[in-house]
């Protein structure tokens, strides 16, 4: 027999027994081919909404055989489940299961069977999603992060890879796997979604985890600078960093201009005469220290500033009134400062040049402006406050001196000195002659006096208090030179009653001889001493009042020269 159906009939004639045609039935004898192939499908197939149906392939059965499409997984609806080639309507989002079952009878394994999967990817599916940016701080936390990227709706899948940097994924295919052996720095991990034939068929997207380190230092803007000009530009000394933290230089005062803000070692220009504060910023993410500032003060100074000027001298007569100085105003960032050298005085603000000066006291009080430039130097300059008693006594000459020329020639003067911090006392000739070899000692010496008076002024300047003088005389007079006087009149009225011989005195051996018209003595004196009253002296008539006339002396000087002789007259 053929493989197949084969049909046979079977007749049974009767004869002339029955009524009507012979009796038949059939039967078939159904061959089965031995060599029918199993059950085998075609490829799966991948589908993408908004399409929800398919053709099912499988290859046919050898008749007698059969074949029969079922569901397994999924969903769909068959246009005829005996087809090989049917269609499938209402398919399912996911895995969508047929299996293909071929029944070949009575054959050695006549039950074969074959599976396709039709994959329905959902268009609505989102794209891929890796989370937030993270930041972590090591060893603070722990080197481990977990993601949180978007979840693939099935039957899209999603992959970590790593782009950049460090780290261990566990579970590549989850959208929520840990990270762990994370270093410092910046690592990049990509998460994709695959969507299969939907479009787009595949997205990605890239999220960083920025590990910070713990032992990033505080910021740190370095020393302070100073310039003087011409220079207008610095180089910054901020602390270094360790990468992913970052810095940011800013310019919060002043002038200039940085030439790389997040460069801890950049250079700023532009700087003019003044102050410039900078602030160096760390931003160190998570960790304690994440964000810490330093700031930095740039002082640049005026190269061509005016050096410091105190003001003029001031003079006081006492008691002193509050002063006001008068100083040269510093270019800022220079100050100035005033200090006290010596004296009194109380400053009620050093830096001041205008400053308020309170409590001087007597005599010379010395102030030092000083104005500090930083680098280009500085200058100083100063003034004094003369505060002059005006308790001080005026000026004192001393007394008048008399001395005789042919002993003296010279004096010595005797002010009344002149005890005082800033007054001063001269001498000074206003008539006569004299060298005065100092001045201004109250008691100099004078020297080269001529005869008679020789005047001297005694002046003490007491500045603004005033100056007052006194005077003095020296006179040196003619010591040697004898007068004789050729009359006098001893009556008692007190004028010329004792016959007084000039200069007499610088003759001690000197005697004197007056004889009365009759050639008597009336008087013989050894020495005379300018005491005679006109008595006589005579042993003959002693005491008694002699009568006015002319009387004959000599007078003899006791020493080489000759006698002098004359007339005196004595009138009653």
């Amino acid at each position: 027999m053929a493989v197949g159906e084969n049909i046979f009939v079977w007749t049974i004639y009767n004869g002339q027994c029955g009524f009507g045609p012979p009796s038949t039935d059939t039967m078939s004898v159904f061959v089965y081919d031995e060599n029918q192939p199993p059950a085998q499908t075609g490829n799966d197939l991948e589908l993408c909404t908004p399409t929800t149906s398919a053709v099912l392939t499988a290859n046919d059965p050898i008749f007698p055989a059969t074949g029969q499409w079922n569901v397994v997984q999924g969903g769909g609806s068959l246009a005829d489940a005996a087809d090989p080639n049917t269609a499938v309507f209402n398919l399912t989002v996911g895995d969508n299961v047929f299996v293909w079952t071929i029944d070949n009878g009575p054959c050695p394994n006549a039950i074969t069977t074959d599976s396709m999967t039709i994959v329905l990817f959902d268009e609505n599916s989102p794209a891929a999603d890796a989370g937030p940016d993270q930041e972590i701080c090591v060893p603070t936390f722990p080197n481990t992060v977990t993601m949180n990227a978007s979840v693939p709706i099935y039957p899209s899948t999603g992959s970590w890879t790593l782009v950049s940097g460090t780290g261990t994924i566990t579970d590549p295919g989850s959208a929520t796997t840990t990270i762990t052996d994370l270093q410092v720095g910046v690592s990049v991990f990509e998460w994709t979604i695959s969507n299969g034939p939907c479009n787009p068929g595949q997205t990605s997207d890239q999220v960083s985890i920025s590990v910070f380190d713990a032992g990033q230092g505080n910021a740190n803007a370095g020393p302070d600078q100073q310039l003087c000009t011409p220079l207008n530009s610095a180089s910054l000394a901020g602390n270094a960093l360790i990468f992913p933290a970052t810095g940011l230089w800013t310019v919060v005062g002043g002038s200039g201009t940085i030439v790389t803000p997040t460069d801890p070692t950049t250079s700023i220009n532009g700087l003019t005469v003044g102050v410039t504060t900078l602030v160096w910023t760390i931003s160190n993410g998570p960790c304690a220290n994440a964000l810490t500032t330093d700031t930095l003060v740039i002082s640049v100074f005026d190269g061509t500033a005016p050096d410091a000027l105190a003001g003029d001298d001031q003079s006081f007569c006492s008691p002193a009134p509050n002063a006001t100085m008068f100083a040269s105003s510093p270019v800022l960032p220079a100050i100035g400062t005033w200090a006290l050298l010596s004296g009194t005085g109380a400053i009620a603000n050093p830096n001041d040049p205008f400053t308020a000066i309170s409590g001087l006291g007597l005599g010379e009080s010395v102030f030092e402006w000083t104005i500090s430039n930083g680098v280009c130097g500085s200058t100083t300059d100063a003034m004094s406050f003369f505060v002059y008693n005006s308790e001080l006594p005026p000026a004192d000459a001393g007394e008048d001196q008399q001395y005789c020329q042919h002993e003296f020639t010279s004096a010595d003067l005797d002010a009344e000195p002149v005890v005082d911090l800033l007054a001063t006392g001269v001498w000074s000739l206003v008539g006569g002659t004299g060298t005065i070899f100092d001045p201004s000692d109250p008691s100099a010496t004078v020297e080269g006096l001529s005869l008679g008076d020789n005047f001297f002024l005694w002046t003490v300047n007491n500045g603004v208090c005033g100056t007052t003088v006194d005077s003095m005389l020296v006179n040196l007079e003619d010591c040697l030179t004898i007068i004789i006087p050729d009359a006098f009149s001893p009556n008692g009225d007190g004028v010329n009653d004792t016959y007084a011989i000039s200069n007499l005195e610088s003759y001690p051996e000197n005697s004197l001889i007056v004889f009365n018209r009759w050639g008597a003595k009336v008087l013989d004196r050894n020495p005379y001493t300018n005491d005679w009253n006109g008595t006589s002296e005579n042993s003959m008539n002693w005491g008694e009042e002699l009568p006015e006339g002319t009387y004959y002396y000599v007078l003899d000087l006791g020493t080489d020269a000759d006698p002098f002789t004359g007339y005196i007259y004595i009138r009653r």
